[in-house]
């Protein structure tokens, strides 16, 4: 974009001026102190960006020497098209007009195009300072105002660093955003974050089981001395048993045997009255077999007992 021509219709000690053909290739402007260049230089500004705020830094430049604040800016843009910019007094910094022979819907996006999309700190430092920014360097940390400068030692266009760095910064914020939970790394934080809980659980879970497997050796050893237990405490019950079973007839053993041992090893004669008796009985004549085997056996029985065999 290029200046052509510019009038001023008042705008500090200015009033009903301008020039109609700038050099396209360098214009000076020569004058002494308070001659009026640094009001030529705000009114150029505020024809661009707005006229200034009541509290901001830059003067208003109002009139001084009558007519309206404001004038108009006769530009050339980047596509050789020519076009008139024009401000007047008004809300937001003023009204302003764009005329081109192109239809414009919006007069201030018309001028943001025209611009380039340059803000008012990057073309008040880097392309309409006065001594005041020369003096000075902290609007030159300005990050917008630092983006253009570099863009410009690289020969990109104006937007291209702060569009890129917008992009990344974007980009950034769908890799990875502080709290955030939907960009990718968040995710992948929470999921690396859930995978490392199951771990400690697992380490956990695997120390338990050398424990619950130690437990497990050492009950399976108990059960199996408390099978011998079992085994050893049954063949006694089963031998207790058994005596229990044969106590009374020992018992009565001994009582036969006591009897046996108050008997007289022979007998010097047999009563009178024994023998009529045992006639009497119906059982007169020879002994059975039966009889004579059952008193032979417990005979042996009662002899084998007394010797100590049985």
């Amino acid at each position: 974009m290029k200046i052509r021509a510019f009038h001023i219709d008042g705008f500090g000690v200015y009033h009903d001026q301008g020039v109609s053909a700038l050099d396209p290739r360098l214009a000076v402007f020569l004058g002494e102190n308070e001659a009026g260049k640094s009001t030529l230089l705000g009114f150029i500004r505020a024809i661009l960006f707005g006229f200034p705020r009541a509290n901001a830094r830059d003067p208003s430049y109002h009139p001084l020497a009558g007519g309206w604040h404001g004038g108009r800016l006769e530009l050339m843009s980047d596509a050789g098209r020519p076009c008139t910019v024009e401000r007047k007094p008004g809300k937001g910094g003023g009204t302003v007009t764009v005329t081109s022979d192109e239809s414009l819907a919006d007069p201030a996006e018309a001028l943001r195009q025209l611009l380039g999309g340059i803000t008012y700190e990057a073309f008040r430092n880097i392309y309409a300072f006065s001594l005041n920014e020369l003096q000075t360097i902290d609007t030159l940390r300005e990050e917008h105002v630092r983006s253009v400068i570099y863009g410009a030692s690289t020969g990109a266009a104006i937007l291209a660093l702060p569009r890129a760095e917008k992009t990344i910064r974007e980009r950034l914020d769908q890799l990875f955003r502080a709290g955030g939970k939907k960009p990718l790394i968040n995710r992948k934080l929470a999921d690396l974050k859930e995978i490392a809980a199951k771990v400690r659980v697992a380490s956990l879970e695997a120390s338990r089981y050398d424990d619950s497997h130690a437990e497990l050796r050492d009950v399976e050893g108990k059960i199996r001395s408390s099978s011998r237990e079992i085994a050893a405490s049954t063949a006694e019950k089963q031998r207790v048993d058994g005596y229990r079973r044969v106590w009374p007839k020992f018992l009565r053993l001994q009582a036969e045997e006591e009897k046996l041992r108050a008997l007289p090893e022979k007998i010097e004669s047999f009563p009178v009255e024994s023998v009529s008796a045992w006639r009497g009985k119906k059982c007169v004549g020879k002994a059975s077999p039966m009889m004579w085997g059952n008193w032979r056996g417990k005979r042996a029985f009662f002899v084998r007992s007394r010797r100590g065999r049985w």
